[in-house]
């Protein structure tokens, strides 16, 4: 699997947003007759009578529906009775009763038959229901009635499954502990709460809500519900602080304006979703309303800054298209493509038509996925893997997006139908090792995709088929589905974004410590994937908690919740491990980890004790420790290591000192037999040591910022100085040095095994 670190970049746009939407029938009361549709097992079916809603249902042309299901239709006109057969149904209705006959048992109707506009029009969800199909109402992305074979009893007992296996109650009090009653938002993950240096962001919070509304325990459109006032009026603060009056971004604290552009996009959605819940709006104008009116002429020097040049023309664009976009790297590729969504409409439909022409212009009509293009030979390749089905999902959302009113009515029709659905479960159930929670979600929005942009599958042979062979798979779907989400299973009952890994990060910015504990992205992507999976099936969710919990249990839970504690950490420490027992650290002795962390006798030196960390390959074991400073001025950080491969591999340990950035960064390699020190501060280098690492060794770091905002750290290895270099800005040159730490961490950053011992580990602040 090729770059996969690329995952985070707007992973599941499509599916995180904060309102869910509403599965009933009934709800399109409120709709133009003219809005709604009849789709008959993928084919969008064409009436002469537009559908018209009755009384909460839907009456559609006899002679349309009847025939869409094979029957054959006679009209009596004396007795105004509809009688519709098959080869082993008979379906009988007469205008204006409210009994109906299927094979002659009768049969109660809500609404009955009735003529209009010279047409006869029946109850579409009795004449299919009748017919041995199962009908839902569809509200995702347009009014429609979705009739189709009903699923095998084995698909619905892997539904049950999913549902019950992969939601426990545990998710919320882990949701609802997150939660910052000092600033009324909510944090990434639990050790982001406790660790000196992380703060509750706009992102997470709505998040954190989003994820009790798609739970179906709260409902948005009523805040008072589930939050008190003084709640209220505190997240509406925490959401509108730190919004920039000159761009109209929002910019947390922790990491100011060094971000990049989708983290940018995430926090400004976050705060405006946050504030339209509760009735308020931003200080200043959002970037998006800056676009806006540089589109329609308002043109400011800040709006200006915001269009990007490659929409000066559409040469400029299709130029911007093709190079770019990383196109050896379709996960990226589709990835930039759905950021860039929201300026492409802004552009003009101009713009969105180029889009989708040139997006079609890559993909493969044998795989219907994004094919990519070879680093070497520079030749397209087609592959059918999570890369290439994951870019497919993110360019799928232009097909998708033309459901909404916005695009005025554009109804695009993914290509390749049948290849697309037909690769996309072969990546589902393929042996391929899941990497990260977007190869557990994205199938499945592209799925969704899919089946919602396509008008025609029954008179399609080779469509037909291959929506046959999705029907049939379901069962092994959904529970290859369940079997892959729990490998992302937390302790806690909440999911990492990583499998069997914790995760730090999210678009770039660093969220808290890579314990695996759960975390926003992981979490928010598995909760928004049940109703995506629910979309897909055309069902309508079913709930998990009703009579456990509501919104009063929400609320009280909330006002439960203590203020934020942080670890302290210490100035000075000193652990040399031999007075701890053998066996995993206990973190009240100011060491966290996770997985194979653990206390051993050492193996070098009888008698004593060391602090073991061991990847069996495939695992990210962390170890940090709480050690930090507050006076500005520096530290000294000494330890003894022993560092080895299992394997004649390459395998890396990394060493992060810091938080949300790190002052210091330096890794431990063996390569082709090489020892390598590799350290990361005004540039990355890679320093080869005469040292052989499985003896051990003693590392000094000393770091001391200086009066013009760097630092300057240096490096020593037994004693000799090997390298000296100032502070690395990680691209963001205008940004300053950090004076204070708050840990010091050790972690696994390779798939390949390695073994590493530390002792003598000595922490100072300067004085």
């Amino acid at each position: 699997m090729k770059n996969k670190l690329l995952s985070f970049l707007l992973c599941l746009t499509m599916v995180l947003s904060l309102v869910p939407m509403v599965q009933s029938e009934t709800v399109a009361k409120a709709a133009n007759v003219d809005e709604i549709s009849v789709t008959f097992c993928g084919t969008l079916l064409k009436f002469d009578q537009p559908p018209v809603l009755k009384e909460g249902r839907t009456l559609v042309p006899m002679r349309g529906i009847f025939e869409a299901m094979g029957m054959t239709v006679n009209w009596d006109e004396a007795s105004q009775k509809v009688t519709a057969t098959s080869a082993d149904k008979t379906i009988e209705l007469t205008i204006g009763s409210t009994e109906a006959f299927a094979n002659g048992e009768a049969i109660a109707l809500d609404v009955p038959a009735e003529i209009i506009s010279g047409r006869t029009m029946v109850p579409v969800r009795f004449v299919a229901e009748s017919s041995g199909y199962r009908v839902h109402w569809d509200n995702y992305r347009r009014s429609r009635v979705v009739i189709m074979p009903d699923y095998s009893p084995e698909a619905y007992a892997a539904i049950e499954r999913y549902n019950n296996e992969c939601y426990s109650e545990d998710l919320i009090d882990w949701i609802i502990n997150l939660y910052d009653p000092e600033s009324g938002g909510f944090y990434f993950k639990k050790s982001a709460k406790d660790t000196v240096g992380f703060l509750p962001d706009r992102e997470a919070t709505a998040n954190c809500i989003g994820m009790l509304s798609r739970l179906e325990i709260i409902d948005q459109s009523d805040p008072d519900s589930f939050l008190t006032k003084e709640m209220q009026e505190k997240m509406i603060a925490f959401a509108q602080a730190g919004q920039s009056d000159e761009d109209g971004y929002w910019y947390e604290e922790p990491w100011g304006q060094y971000i990049n552009t989708s983290k940018r996009d995430y926090q400004q959605s976050g705060a405006s979703s946050i504030l339209k819940m509760l009735g308020a709006k931003p200080l200043y104008k959002t970037s998006g309303e800056r676009l806006a009116e540089q589109k329609a002429g308002s043109e400011t020097a800040a709006a200006s800054e915001l269009f990007d040049n490659k929409y000066n023309s559409h040469k400029d664009f299709e130029k911007w298209f093709n190079e770019g976009l990383d196109w050896t790297n379709p996960y990226g590729a589709g990835s930039a493509l759905l950021s860039e969504l929201g300026r492409v409409r802004s552009a003009g439909e101009d713009y969105f038509d180029l889009t989708v022409k040139l997006i079609e212009s890559r993909i493969s009509p044998n795989t219907g996925l994004l094919m990519q293009k070879d680093p070497v030979s520079g030749e397209w390749i087609e592959e059918i893997d999570f890369d290439s089905m994951s870019g497919t999902y993110k360019i799928s959302g232009y097909y998708g997006e033309s459901y909404w009113p916005s695009m005025n009515g554009k109804d695009l029709t993914y290509p390749y139908f049948d290849k697309a659905l037909d690769s996309t479960i072969k990546t589902m159930l393929s042996d391929e090792e899941v990497y990260h929670a977007c190869d557990i979600v994205n199938p499945w929005a592209l799925i969704c995709n899919i089946l919602y942009s396509q008008k025609d599958v029954m008179n399609v042979p080779e469509y037909k088929a291959a929506y046959e062979r999705y029907l049939k798979k379901l069962p092994e779907i959904i529970n290859m589905t369940t079997e892959r989400i729990l490998t992302l299973k937390t302790s806690d009952g909440s999911y990492t974004y990583y499998a069997g890994k914790g995760a730090s990060g999210n678009k770039g910015s660093n969220h808290g410590l890579c314990i695996v504990d759960g975390e926003m992205s992981g979490a928010s992507m598995i909760v928004a994937l049940r109703q995506t999976i629910f979309n897909a099936l055309f069902m309508d969710s079913q709930p998990i908690y009703a009579g456990r919990f509501d919104a009063a249990d929400i609320k009280e839970k909330l006002m439960a919740v203590e203020p934020t504690k942080k670890v302290q950490p210490l100035s000075e420490a000193n652990f040399i491990f031999d007075d701890m027992p053998v066996g995993y650290v206990d973190k009240s002795v100011g060491i966290r980890s996770s997985l194979d962390v653990q206390v051993v006798d050492d193996p070098v030196y009888i008698g004593e004790k060391s602090l073991r960390i061991h990847s069996p390959g495939g695992e990210r074991p962390v170890c940090y420790f709480d050690v930090g400073t507050t006076n500005g001025k520096g530290f000294t950080l000494e330890y003894d290591i022993k560092f080895d491969v299992d394997k004649a591999t390459s395998a890396l340990m990394v060493s992060e000192i810091g938080s949300v950035f790190f002052p210091v960064n330096m890794g431990f390699r063996k390569n082709n037999g090489n020892y390598i020190l590799t350290r990361t501060t005004d540039k990355s280098a890679q320093l080869k040591s005469t040292a052989k690492w499985e003896d051990y060794h003693t590392v000094k770091v000393v770091y001391t910022p200086t009066d013009d905002g760097s630092a300057v750290s240096e490096f020593y290895v037994d004693g000799t100085l090997v390298n000296t270099s100032d502070y690395y800005r990680s691209g963001y040159t205008e940004r300053p040095a950090d004076k204070n730490i708050s840990y010091v961490g050790f972690r696994a950053d390779h798939e390949g095994a390695f073994t590493a011992y530390i002792d003598n580990f000595k922490f100072t602040e300067h004085k």
